[in-house]
């Protein structure tokens, strides 16, 4: 998440600090069934988190230091109560 503070006068820049929170999941290059060549590359990866992760389309999660764009959330299953997701980054 990233935070913005404004200076402490107009003329002054305001000061963004990045904070970010862990998640407890799996990372693996993407299934060859979603890659459209178009949404999702064969160069994507795609997580295995937990329902409750707060993730949304465009948000950055760093994975080894390498800081990558959320592009497309899947929940599993796709109808009813949700027990996981599928999060695939770029």
């Amino acid at each position: 998440m990233t935070t913005t503070v404004a200076g402490a006068n107009p003329l002054a820049a305001p000061t963004q600090t990045t904070t970010w929170e862990t998640f407890h999941g799996i990372a693996r290059g993407v299934s060859f069934k979603y890659v459209d060549g178009s949404t999702i590359l064969a160069t994507d990866l795609q997580l295995l988190l937990v329902a409750n992760a707060p993730v949304l389309i465009g948000h950055r999660i760093r994975i080894d230091g390498t800081v990558r764009n959320v592009i497309r959330i899947d929940n599993i299953p796709a109808a009813g109560i949700v027990a996981a997701k599928r999060v695939f980054v770029r």
